[in-house]
């Protein structure tokens, strides 16, 4: 999980910035809604829990 800055550009030289927090799913990249530092590393914890799980079951 971490933060993406995203520019955007709006005609010549127009950029805007976007930020958003974001976790990687293997290959892609999905949105995660930042609530406060316990809850991010809670969600990672979880996270890292499923993969483990599911590796062990050799799904």
């Amino acid at each position: 999980m971490g933060r993406c800055a995203c520019f955007e550009g709006n005609g010549p030289g127009g950029r805007t910035q976007i930020e958003y927090d974001h976790k990687h799913a293997g290959e892609r990249v999905r949105f995660y809604d930042y609530q406060d530092a316990g809850t991010l590393v809670a969600d990672f914890w979880a996270e890292v829990d499923k993969i483990l799980q599911r590796r062990s079951s050799g799904s």
